[in-house]
């Protein structure tokens, strides 16, 4: 087995992760490399350690807080705004889904860095439509696994390495203020 990895990744053990199947209801170790975009990096309850899954078979959970009000009710139609031409939600939307959050004020939180560090590149970088969606895409990579995840996750055509490189330093070091 060991011989087949090696050939198929070009390395004699492959790093490998835990990727959970909703489908199957079972969690399986995979080479890092065969994760593809569109998962993300969540901790399910009951869980030892977190996962990845497939964003797609994610299910919405209940609400564990009443609407906002003040300083997150502020934040999140910063988040209709900034985001509207990556992630058009509505402001209904993006509370729904803070609301059914273990945590709103670290989710709200990693948005607005999130919508900071994207208005910082596409200024910097004057980003047509589609290379600010590529940014965002990467950033949300950035914001739902690891940092050594993110290429494969995001799979960037349009971007330069710079730019990458930029957008992913942001996020988890900051400077970009």
């Amino acid at each position: 087995m060991k011989r087949f990895f090696a050939r198929l990744f070009g390395r004699r053990d492959p790093e490998l992760v835990a990727y959970h199947d909703f489908a199957t209801r079972k969690t399986v170790l995979i080479p890092k490399a065969e994760l593809s975009p569109g998962v993300v990096l969540v901790q399910i309850q009951g869980d030892p350690g977190p996962v990845y899954v497939d964003a797609a078979q994610l299910k919405q959970g209940n609400y564990q807080y009443s609407p906002f009000e003040g300083e997150e009710r502020a934040a999140i139609q910063s988040l209709v705004t900034d985001l509207a031409d990556v992630r058009p939600l509505s402001f209904e939307e993006w509370e729904d889904g803070f609301r059914r959050d273990q945590n709103p004020a670290r989710e709200i939180a990693g948005w607005l860095h999130l919508a900071a560090i994207l208005k910082v590149m596409s200024n910097k970088y004057g980003f047509c439509p589609a290379e600010k969606k590529e940014c965002y895409r990467v950033l949300v990579a950035c914001f739902t696994g690891a940092r050594d995840t993110v290429r494969d996750r995001s799979d960037p055509k349009l971007l330069s390495e710079l730019q990458i490189d930029q957008a992913v330093k942001y996020f988890y070091e900051g400077g970009y203020n």
